[in-house]
């Protein structure tokens, strides 16, 4: 199941936010000091942002498997933060997620692209975006949803 995290759900998001960023540093910019993602108190000023700041959560069972964040800039949303507890992986939580968040940007007026960044080292990932419609365009890979 996959569903918009609420402010109930902080708490296991900061904990699968460091995981990620300790057993997959490779994958992103940040480390769990210096992660604005890693805050409750960011998070929280964030919610109310929606639909144009969102985190959403895949969930197995009531354990929190894995979660993406989108954020509107413009005309497109930049999807960030993807991950998967390797122990929840290829259980279809990644398609999950990145199928929620490409339905909610649909939803969100003016917009008509999403984003991403991802490293090449996370092959599996590029596979997912790839097989969703991505199109590698310099470092990034893009999505025209419109």
């Amino acid at each position: 199941m996959v569903r918009p995290l609420a402010e109930d759900d902080l708490e296991a998001y900061v904990a699968l936010r460091r995981r990620s960023l300790t057993e997959a540093a490779y994958a992103f910019s940040a480390t769990p000091e210096r992660d604005l993602g890693s805050n409750i108190d960011h998070l929280r000023a964030q919610l109310p942002k929606a639909p144009d700041w969102m985190l959403f959560g895949a969930f197995a069972g009531d354990e929190l498997a894995g979660a993406a964040g989108m954020i509107r800039n413009g005309d497109k949303v930049s999807l960030w933060g993807m991950y998967v507890a390797p122990e929840h992986r290829r259980g279809g939580h990644g398609q999950d997620l990145l199928d929620a968040c490409l339905a909610h940007a649909k939803t969100i007026d003016g917009v008509t692209r999403v984003e991403l960044a991802v490293k090449e080292e996370a092959e599996a990932a590029r596979r997912l975006y790839v097989r969703a419609g991505f199109v590698p365009c310099e470092d990034r890979m893009t999505l025209g949803i419109f």
